[in-house]
C-alpha cells in the first residue's frame, strides 16, 4: 500500500521526510568560487544566478544560501517547537492518573518562537522596528503563510518540516556531498582557482 492509499499517513508530512536540504551540488561549487572572489556590488544570489545562467541556461534554485540567517532561525524554532511538544507530552504521561495535576508546559505559538529566534540571532544588530519585521517574517515562514502568499508550498506542513530538519534529519547525503565538494575544491586550488566553502 502506498502512502497515498494509507489513511493513517498524513500527506502534509510526506514532503518533510527524506529530503536533501540546501543548494544543488553545482550551485554549491559555484558559490564556493564566488565566496573566494568578493568583487563588484552584486549580491551572492545575483552572482550565483548569473553563473548558473551562463553555465546551465537557467537561474539558480531558490533554496537558501548556506549563510542564510533566517534558515538558522527557522531550524532553532523547529528544535524549540519539538522540545515544547516533548515536555508537554511527557507531563501528560507522568500525570495521566492525577486528578489535580499541575497544568502541562505550554507549546509556544509560532509568534513566541519567532520572538525567541529574533533574540537569539538578530537582536544585536537590529532596531526594534527591524526586529518586529523579522519576527513577522519568521513566524510566517515557520507556519507557511509566507510561502503561500507567493503561490508556493501548497500541501506542505512547514512547521513539521522545520521540526524534522532540526531534530530528525540525518544529513548523511549532505555529508557525503560536502566531502565530494571539498575534494573538487582542493583540485581546483591546484589549478589556481580559489574557493571558500561556507556552512
Amino acid at each position: 500500500m502506498s502512502h497515498k492509499d494509507n489513511p493513517n499517513v498524513e500527506t502534509e508530512d510526506l514532503t518533510s521526510i527524506g529530503v536533501k536540504t540546501g543548494l544543488p551540488f553545482l550551485e554549491k561549487l559555484l558559490l564556493a568560487i564566488i565566496n573566494a572572489h568578493d568583487v563588484g556590488t552584486k549580491t551572492k544570489r545575483q552572482r550565483l544566478n548569473a553563473a548558473m545562467i551562463a553555465l546551465a541556461g537557467e537561474k539558480a534554485s531558490k533554496n537558501p544560501l548556506p549563510d542564510d540567517l533566517d534558515q538558522k532561525a527557522l531550524e532553532f524554532m523547529g528544535r524549540e517547537h519539538h522540545r515544547d511538544k516533548v515536555f508537554h507530552t511527557d507531563h501528560r504521561i507522568k500525570h495521566y492518573r492525577d486528578t489535580a495535576s499541575p497544568p502541562p508546559p505550554e507549546i509556544r505559538s509560532d509568534r513566541s518562537l519567532a520572538i525567541a529566534a529574533v533574540e537569539q540571532f538578530y537582536s544585536a544588530r537590529f532596531s526594534e522596528e527591524e526586529k518586529h519585521t523579522t519576527m513577522n517574517r519568521l513566524r510566517e515562514k515557520f507556519g507557511g503563510t509566507y510561502q503561500r502568499k507567493s503561490g508556493t508550498g501548497k500541501g506542505v506542513n512547514f512547521r513539521r518540516t522545520h521540526e524534522y530538519l532540526a531534530v530528525e534529519h540525518g544529513y548523511e547525503a549532505e555529508s557525503m556531498e560536502a566531502q565530494g565538494l571539498e575534494m573538487i575544491c582542493d583540485e581546483l586550488r591546484n589549478y589556481g582557482v580559489k574557493t571558500v566553502i561556507k556552512s
